[in-house]
């Protein structure tokens, strides 16, 4: 069984993975920072609006904000983690951005021979 992550929950580990504070966040969408502690503490909820204003600040869906998407979530938390610590991944990332499908396949196969050495 999956468990479900709460809007709060959400919102905190998508702060946390861009390394921004509270304030910092409620300052971007223009918030007080008791009001999006609130929410992140799932006391309160934010409006529509400004649903859609959080989501375009951490550029996600809504969807992705309200529904449970566990498996989804927890890959793409250990993404964002990993290019945040590793600054070198950020490099790869950024090169292969427009690379072909196979191009990419063909880059794996020759990390996946030098793991191997």
């Amino acid at each position: 069984m999956v468990a479900k992550v709460s809007l709060g929950e959400r919102l905190t580990a998508l702060r946390n993975n861009r390394g921004l504070t509270q304030e910092q966040v409620s300052e971007a969408i223009s918030v007080k920072r008791a009001r999006y502690n609130s929410w992140e503490n799932n006391i309160a909820s934010p409006s529509i609006e400004l649903l859609k204003t959080i989501a375009n600040f951490f550029n996600v869906s809504t969807d992705y904000l309200l529904e449970n998407q566990k498996d989804s979530y927890d890959d793409t938390d250990n993404i964002l983690e990993l290019l945040h610590k590793r600054p070198e991944m950020k490099i790869l990332f950024s090169t292969t951005k427009n690379a072909s499908k196979e191009d990419i396949e063909q880059a794996v196969k020759i990390i996946e021979a030098l793991k191997k050495k």
